[in-house]
């Protein structure tokens, strides 16, 4: 999220593989492979450019501090799919 891993060394790793630490080269390094990525609010002006690669984005508030936050995203991801299926 903004460039940085939340939790581990993606970030790390990404800048040592000379990899662009974002939310967008995340999704590129997955083209192919999904056609959806939920995309943090912090990185919401990268959601075009992932759109562009041909995959859905659900942009909303990722970060989950507690049961309440992780029902909250686990049911917006949920009713996101369905959308994407349903259309």
């Amino acid at each position: 999220m903004g460039g940085e891993a939340i939790k581990g060394p993606a970030a790390k790793m990404f800048r040592e593989m000379g990899i662009e630490s974002s939310a967008r080269a995340v999704a590129d390094q997955y083209r192919g492979v999904i056609d959806g990525f939920v995309l943090d609010t912090v990185d919401e002006a990268q959601a075009r450019e992932i759109e562009a690669g041909g995959v859905s984005v659900l942009v909303t508030n990722t970060i989950m501090q507690n049961e309440k936050d992780r029902e909250r995203l686990a049911k917006e991801i949920v009713d996101w799919v369905i959308r994407q299926t349903d259309g």
